[in-house]
C-alpha cells in the first residue's frame, strides 16, 4: 500500500462472523483485533460480520479508536448486502491510519447471494497532517565543555543593553541561541534543525516508511533467511528450474557474507542444506525476539516511567475490553489524530472566540458588594536559585512550544540562569511578557466520548518563573482566603473539602446543592480576573503581567504526534497548565462567587467551592431551608450571567435522603437531578447512613496493574515503587475518609504476592514477607498508615480554613472530620484524649503510653502501628496456630514443641538484616519462611516422588525445620546456635522480646527554666553579647538536652518523658525551652544573645515549622523567636560545626573559630552526661540490647537453614545428575 514516505506491507484479514451468535462473533472479532495488532503495521479486516455496525460487537471496537470503518470514506454507498437486503453485514474495518477513499457496491449473483463491496485505499493516513519541525541537537553535558563553551559565547554587554532598552524579546532570544551554543550546537546557522528563539511554524508531516514484513518487525537477515527457506522448500518441488537454482545462490550469498558457515546448496546437499537454514532461521527467530524483550526490559529499567506508563496503559486496554459494550449515545465524529487536531481546534477556538458573554458592569457591582482587600506591599521579583529550583520541580514534565526541556536547561551554569533571573525581573517591571513565551501548546487529552481536554504547555522558562511568584503571592492570598474557598493553594487540598461535607452532614445537614462548571477555565476572560485581583489588593503588576501573557497569545493544538496547521488565537480562557494564571484565577473568582452567595445566605445556608466544583448546603439551624436555598442559588446564577459561566444541568444534582421531598419540585425546575448520594471530588457520601466511598475506583483496573507489573518484573525496590505509584495511591489518596473495603484490600494483597513470586514462594507468610520487604506493601497496613497519617496530619497541621470557620468547627475533633481515621483508633483499640491533640494507648503492662501529635514525630505512631502487626501476624499465622507436627519417627521432621504465649511480641529484625546483607536465593527464601525443604527441592529440581526422598541422614520427607534444627547432617551449621522454645522461633525463625517500653521519667522541666531565666537576667547586659550554646543528644532512644552560658559558669540539662527521644526533637526541644526562658526573663531592649547550634536541621525547623516532623513545637520557637526579638532584644542564631567538623569555617559575630567550638563541644558533653544519667537503669537500654541479641539470633536462624537447604540440594543433585537444574545466581 501507498504511504507518504513510500510503500508500507499492510496485513489483510478475511472475517467470518456466527451467524446469529453477536457475543460469539464479538468476542472472536477481538480476538482477531488483538492477534492483528501483534503484526505490527497497519492491517484491514474484511468479510461477512454476520452483524452491521451499529452493534455492540463492532460499535465497542470503533469507540476504541484503534479501528476504523472503511465505509466512513461514503456512507451513501453503504447499502445494506445480507441476502435479504435488508442490513449491511459485509464490510471493511481498518487500523486507524487507513483512510478509504471511495466506497462502491454492486451485485454479482453468479459470484454470491450478498452485495459485493468494493474499497479504494489510494494511500496509508492523510495526507495533510502537520507536526512540529525538529530542533537543533544538544549533545554537550560534561561540565567543563558546557562552562567553556558558555564563555565562548556570552556577551553581557549586548543582553544587559537589551534589557535596559526593554527589548525583552530580543534578551531572550539571545539567552536562547546561548543556551543553544553553550549545550553543542555548533552555530547560529546550524542546519541539523530550527532554533528554539524561531518563531516557528508547524511543517507538513511526512510519514516515516513502516520497516516492517508480513511477519511483522524483523531484521533483514532474518528476512533473507525465511526467503531463503521459502525457496528452498519450493526448489525441493521444482528440481530442474534454474531461475529458482539462481535465486537461491544470489540469496544464499548474500546469507554467506553475514553467516560464514553456511553450505554451499547444490542437488547432492539439498535435504541438508534445508536444515541447517531451517535450524539458522529459528535460531535467528528466538534471538530477535529475546533480543526485543530484553531491549524492552533494559529501558523499562533505564527509565522508571516507561515502566509505569506501560503498567498502566496496558491495564486500562484489559479493563475496557472486560466492561459490558453498551451503546455509546452516539460514535466519535473524528479518530484519526489529524482529523481531531482539525475538528476540536476550531471547537475550542470558536470557544476562545473575542465575543466575551461577560457583563463587566455586573461583575463591578457584584465586587462592590463583596468586601474586598488592602493593597498588597509583596514587591514581584524572581531569584535566580528559585528559579533553578523551580525547574528541577519540573525535570520529566512535557516541554512546551520552545522545547527547552527542564533537564537541559538545568546543564547550563549559574551565570546564564543569573541572567535569566534578570530577564523575569524585568518581565515583572515593565509588565511585558516576550512573545515566545506567550505561545503554547494545547495538549487535547481525552477526556470522555469525543471530548477533549486542552491542557496548556507552556515554555519551562515561563512555568518556572511564574511558580516562583505564586509562591510569593500566597502571604497575600492567605489575607482573603476563608473555609469557602478550596483547591489551588497549599493546605486547600481535597482532603479539607471532604472534612467540611462530612462536618456538615454529621452536624444535621442531609439536603446538598452540587454545581459543577462547564469549561471553567476556558470561560474566564482575563479582564474580569485583573477586576478581581485588584478588588482583592493584587501586588502591583500581578493583572498587568496577566493581561500582557495572554495579549495576542498563539495557540497550537496537539494530538499523538499530530499538530494543527497554523497557530490559533485566543480572545479568552486561561491556560490550564499554566502554574500562575489558573489556580490563582480559580481561587479569587471561587472567594468572590462564595462572599456573594454568602452576603445572600445571612448564615441560613453554607457552600464550598474547589476549583469549578460547587456545593450550596442549608444550615442545621435554618427553619426554611428551601427558600434559603432558592435565594443561594439565583445569587450564583446572577454571578454565573455577569461572569459567563455555565452550569451543565446533567452534571448538577439535589442530594438528599429518599423520604425527603421537600427539594423535588424545586430540582425538577432546575432540570437537576435528584440523587440519594453526594458525588464529589472523588469520594460518595450517603445521605442515609453516612457511608463514605471512592467514587469511579475500580479494584480490578487496580489487580490488572499488578498482573502486567508482575509480567514486567525486577527487583523488589523498584516493584515495590511501581505497586505504591499505581495501585497504593489509587486507594489511599483520601485515606483518613474513605478507603478501600477489606475484601479489595485482600485481593491487593493476593496480587501484590503474585507480583512477587520471583523472589518468593507461595508459602511465604504475609507477616515475613512485610518485615523483609516493608510494611507498606501490605494493603491492610498502608490502609491503617494513611487514616492514621491524615488524624496527626490534622492535628499537625490545622487546615487553614479553620480560622474563618466557626467555633464549632474550628474547636471540633478531628473525629468529626475523619472518620476512617477515627475507625482505625477504634479497631486498633487505641484511645484519643484532650479533644483530639493526643493519641494513646495501654501497653502490657497496664501503662498508658501517649503521643502528642504535632509535638512529635509521626513515627512514634508508625512504630506502634508496626508493632502491632507483627504481633498480630505472627500469632494469626497458620503454622504457628496449629502444631501440624508428624507423629511418624521415620520420617524428618523439626522440633515438637509448643505455640508462643498470646503476649508475647517478636523482633523480626534479623529478617530484614539478612535480605539486606545476604540477597542470594536461598536465604531470601529463608527469611521468608519458605524453600529448604523437600517438596520444594523436588519441584525445583524435576524430580518425582518428593514423599518418598530420603534426607541426607537417611530420613525420609526432610522438613525445613528437620533441616534446620534437627538433621545430623548440618549440625554445624547451628553450631553456636540456641535451639528455639516456641513455634515462632522454629518456623519463622522469629526470636521474642519484649515489649518497646516507655521513655524514662521527665527531670524537673519547670525549675531548670527557673534557672536558665535567672541565669539571663544575671549576666545579660546591654552592649555586650551572651554567648549561648545548645545540644541535643539521643542513644538508645533516650534524649537528653543541655543549655550551656559561656559566663557565669551556666550549665542546664534537662529531659522529657515523650515517646519520641530522637536527636533532632531534643534539639529543638532545647531551642525551644531556651527560647521561651528568654522570653519570660524579660530582658532589657539592646541586650544582645548569641546562640550557637550545631543541628542545621533544628535551626531549618524554626525558619520553616511547616516543614519540619514535629511542626507544633517548631511553631512554638518559631512564634517565641518572634516575640524576644519584637520586644528589641539582638538575638542571633548561627550554625556551629561539631566535632572538628569544617576546619576552615568561619565563627560569626567577630569570635574566633576556636572560642565557638569550645562552647558548642561543652554542650554536646552536657547533652551526654544527662543523656547517660537518664539512660542508667533505663528500661529501654536493655530493650534495645534484647533486640540486638534477638536480630542475631534470627540472622543466624536463618543463615542456618539457607546452608541446610543447599546441602539437601547438593545431595539431590548427586543422586540424579540428569536431573540438575543450576540455582539462580
Amino acid at each position: 500500500m501507498q504511504a507518504a514516505g513510500g510503500k508500507c506491507i499492510t496485513l489483510v484479514v478475511a472475517f467470518y462472523g456466527f451467524p446469529g451468535q453477536p457475543d460469539a462473533t464479538a468476542q472472536a472479532l477481538g480476538e482477531v483485533r488483538r492477534a492483528a495488532a501483534t503484526f505490527g503495521g497497519p492491517y484491514i479486516l474484511l468479510g461477512d460480520f454476520n452483524v452491521d455496525q451499529s452493534e455492540q460487537a463492532v460499535v465497542q471496537l470503533l469507540c476504541d479508536g484503534e479501528l476504523r470503518s472503511l465505509d466512513e470514506a461514503d456512507w451513501t454507498q453503504a447499502g445494506p448486502t445480507n441476502p435479504t437486503r435488508t442490513r449491511r453485514i459485509d464490510f471493511g474495518l481498518a487500523h486507524w491510519s487507513i483512510i478509504a477513499s471511495a466506497v462502491m457496491q454492486f451485485e454479482r449473483p453468479n459470484l454470491s447471494d450478498h452485495g459485493c463491496v468494493f474499497y479504494e485505499t489510494r494511500c496509508l493516513s492523510r495526507a495533510d497532517s502537520f507536526s512540529m519541525p525538529k530542533f537543533r541537537v544538544l549533545p554537550a553535558t560534561a561540565t567543563d565543555d558546557i562552562l567553556s563553551n558558555f564563555g565562548r559565547v556570552w556577551d553581557a554587554a549586548h543582553f544587559e543593553s537589551s534589557v535596559a532598552a526593554g527589548s525583552l524579546d530580543e534578551a531572550w532570544a539571545f539567552l536562547s541561541d546561548v543556551a543553544e551554543r553553550t549545550l553543542g550546537a555548533t552555530s547560529l546557522f546550524d542546519a541539523s534543525g530550527a532554533r528554539r528563539s524561531d518563531h516557528w511554524l508547524p511543517c507538513a508531516r511526512h510519514e516515516s516508511h513502516h520497516r516492517v514484513g508480513p511477519q511483522g518487525h524483523e531484521s533483514q537477515s532474518l528476512r533473507s533467511s525465511r526467503k531463503l527457506l521459502g525457496q528452498l522448500h519450493q526448489l525441493r518441488q521444482q528440481p530442474h528450474c534454474q531461475k529458482l537454482w539462481r535465486a537461491v545462490g544470489r540469496r544464499a550469498g548474500l546469507l554467506r557474507a553475514i553467516f560464514p558457515d553456511l553450505p554451499v546448496i547444490h542437488a547432492a546437499n539439498l535435504e541438508g542444506a534445508t536444515q541447517v537454514i531451517s535450524h539458522l532461521h529459528a535460531e535467528l527467530q528466538q534471538q530477535e525476539t529475546e533480543a526485543r524483550v530484553h531491549r524492552w526490559r533494559r529501558r523499562v529499567e533505564e527509565d522508571p516511567s516507561r515502566a509505569l506508563a506501560w503498567v498502566k496503559r496496558k491495564a486500562d486496554h484489559q479493563l475496557a475490553m472486560e466492561q459490558s459494550p453498551q451503546a455509546p449515545a452516539g460514535v466519535p465524529s473524528s479518530v484519526h489524530p489529524a482529523s481531531i487536531v482539525e475538528e476540536h481546534g476550531k471547537v475550542w477556538l470558536q470557544h476562545w472566540k473575542p465575543e466575551s458573554p461577560v457583563n463587566f458592569d455586573a461583575v463591578q457591582r457584584i465586587l462592590d458588594r463583596v468586601p474586598g482587600g488592602p493593597q498588597s506591599d509583596i514587591v514581584l521579583q524572581v531569584e535566580a536559585e528559585a528559579l533553578m529550583r523551580a525547574t528541577k520541580a519540573m525535570r520529566g514534565k512535557a516541554m512546551g512550544p520552545d522545547r527547552w526541556s527542564a533537564e537541559l536547561l538545568l546543564r547550563l551554569p549559574v551565570q546564564w540562569w543569573e541572567a535569566a533571573a534578570t530577564l523575569w525581573n524585568a518581565v515583572l517591571s515593565t509588565q511585558y511578557v516576550p512573545r515566545l513565551w506567550r505561545r503554547a501548546l494545547i495538549a487535547l487529552v481525552p477526556k470522555r466520548l469525543d471530548e477533549y481536554r486542552p491542557i496548556a504547555l507552556c515554555p519551562v522558562i515561563w512555568r518556572a518563573g511564574a511558580h516562583c511568584i505564586s509562591r510569593n503571592l500566597l502571604p497575600w492570598m492567605d489575607t482573603w482566603l476563608g473555609h469557602h474557598t478550596l483547591g489551588g493553594a497549599p493546605c486547600r487540598g481535597p482532603g479539607d473539602a471532604h472534612a467540611r461535607l462530612f462536618h456538615a452532614w454529621q452536624s444535621g445537614c442531609k439536603v446538598f446543592c452540587q454545581q459543577d462548571l462547564t469549561r471553567f477555565f476556558d470561560s474566564l476572560d482575563v479582564k474580569a480576573v485583573g477586576m478581581v485581583l485588584r478588588h482583592l489588593g493584587a501586588p502591583v503588576g500581578l493583572a498587568e503581567l496577566l493581561a500582557s501573557f495572554y495579549q495576542d497569545a498563539s495557540r497550537l493544538f496537539l494530538h499523538e504526534g499530530r499538530s494543527s496547521s497554523a497557530w490559533g488565537s485566543p480572545a479568552r480562557g486561561l491556560a490550564q497548565g499554566c502554574p500562575l494564571s489558573s489556580p490563582m484565577a480559580a481561587v479569587a473568582v471561587g472567594h468572590i462567587w462564595a462572599m456573594w452567595v454568602q452576603s445572600f445566605a445571612k448564615g441560613r445556608t453554607d457552600c464550598l467551592i474547589f476549583i469549578d466544583d460547587r456545593v450550596l448546603w442549608p444550615s442545621c439551624t435554618c427553619v426554611d431551608p428551601l427558600g434559603a436555598m432558592d435565594v443561594a442559588l439565583r445569587a450564583s446564577d446572577s454571578f454565573d450571567q455577569a461572569f459567563g459561566f455555565q452550569c451543565r444541568a446533567s452534571k448538577c444534582a439535589v442530594v438528599c435522603p429518599p423520604d425527603v421531598g421537600t427539594f423535588d419540585q424545586w430540582a425538577s425546575a432546575r432540570s437537576y437531578p435528584r440523587v440519594t448520594t453526594l458525588k464529589v471530588l472523588g469520594i460518595t457520601l450517603d445521605m442515609q447512613e453516612g457511608a463514605l466511598g471512592l467514587l469511579k475506583f475500580s479494584p480490578r483496573l487496580l489487580l490488572h496493574r499488578l498482573r502486567f507489573l508482575k509480567l514486567l518484573g525486577g527487583e523488589v525496590p523498584q516493584l515495590r515503587r511501581v505497586v505504591l505509584q499505581l495501585v497504593h495511591s489509587a486507594m489511599f489518596w483520601a485515606g483518613g475518609v474513605a478507603c478501600p473495603d477489606r475484601d479489595c484490600l485482600r485481593d491487593v494483597w493476593h496480587s501484590t504476592c503474585a507480583v512477587l513470586q520471583k523472589h518468593a514462594t507461595f508459602e511465604s507468610p504475609k507477616v515475613l514477607l512485610c518485615a523483609s520487604f516493608g510494611w507498606m506493601l501490605d494493603p491492610e497496613w498502608a490502609a491503617d498508615w494513611a487514616s492514621l497519617r491524615a488524624a496527626w496530619r490534622f492535628k499537625a497541621r490545622p487546615p487553614a480554613w479553620l480560622d474563618t470557620a466557626g467555633l464549632d468547627v474550628a474547636c471540633g475533633d478531628w473525629r468529626r472530620f475523619l472518620p476512617g481515621a477515627a475507625a482505625v483508633v477504634q479497631r486498633l483499640g487505641w484511645q484519643v484524649h484532650g479533644n483530639g491533640a493526643t493519641l494513646a494507648r495501654v501497653d502490657d503492662s497496664g501503662a498508658l503510653r501517649q503521643c502528642h501529635l504535632g509535638w512529635e514525630s509521626f513515627d512514634v505512631v508508625k512504630r506502634w502501628l508496626v508493632d502491632r502487626y507483627k504481633w498480630r501476624g505472627v500469632h494469626a499465622c497458620g503454622r504457628i496456630r496449629n502444631c501440624r507436627h508428624r507423629d511418624d519417627a521415620t520420617l524428618a521432621r523439626g522440633l515438637s514443641l509448643g505455640a508462643p504465649l498470646r503476649s508475647a511480641r517478636f523482633a523480626l529484625e534479623g529478617h530484614r538484616l539478612a535480605v539486606a546483607a545476604e540477597p542470594t536465593r536461598e536465604v531470601r527464601l529463608a527469611a521468608l519462611g519458605s524453600g529448604g525443604s523437600i517438596w520444594y527441592h523436588c519441584k525445583r529440581l524435576e524430580m518425582s516422588s518428593p514423599d518418598t526422598t530420603a534426607c541426607v541422614c537417611g530420613l525420609v520427607q526432610p522438613s525445613r525445620a528437620h533441616l534446620t534444627w534437627c538433621c545430623t547432617s548440618t549440625t554445624e551449621l547451628r553450631q553456636g546456635l540456641a535451639p528455639p522454645s516456641t513455634r515462632a522461633g522454629e518456623r519463622l525463625f522469629a526470636a521474642e522480646i519484649p515489649e518497646y517500653p516507655a521513655a524514662p521519667a521527665a527531670s524537673d522541666f519547670e525549675n531548670t527554666l527557673q534557672s536558665i531565666v535567672a541565669h539571663l537576667r544575671n549576666f545579660a547586659t546591654v552592649g555586650e553579647r551572651l554567648l549561648v550554646a545548645t545540644d541535643g543528644s539521643a542513644k538508645f532512644d533516650i534524649g537528653g538536652c543541655a543549655v550551656i552560658f559561656e559566663s557565669g559558669d551556666g550549665t542546664f540539662v534537662f529531659g522529657d518523658a515523650c515517646e519520641d527521644q530522637s536527636a533532632f526533637r531534643c534539639e529543638l526541644l532545647t531551642l525551644t525551652t531556651l527560647f521561651e526562658a528568654i522570653s519570660r526573663a524579660q530582658l532589657a531592649p539592646g541586650c544582645q544573645v548569641g546562640i550557637l547550634v550545631d543541628c542545621s536541621s533544628a535551626l531549618q525547623a524554626v525558619a520553616q515549622p511547616g516543614a519540619c516532623s514535629m511542626p507544633l513545637l517548631a511553631h512554638k520557637a518559631a512564634r517565641l523567636l518572634r516575640d524576644v526579638r519584637a520586644s528589641g532584644l539582638d538575638l542571633r542564631l548561627s550554625w556551629t560545626p561539631a566535632h572538628g567538623r569544617r576546619p576552615t569555617w568561619t565563627a560569626p559575630w567577630g569570635l574566633t573559630a576556636a572560642r565557638c567550638r569550645h562552647l558548642n563541644d561543652r554542650a554536646d558533653a552536657a547533652a551526654n552526661s544527662i543523656r547517660e544519667q537518664r539512660a542508667h537503669g533505663s528500661c529501654r537500654v536493655s530493650w534495645h540490647a534484647e533486640l540486638h541479641r534477638a536480630a542475631i539470633w534470627e540472622r543466624g536462624a536463618i543463615l542456618a537453614s539457607a546452608g541446610a537447604s543447599n546441602v539437601l540440594a547438593q545431595h539431590l543433585r548427586t543422586r540424579r545428575p540428569a536431573r540438575i537444574i543450576q540455582d539462580d545466581p
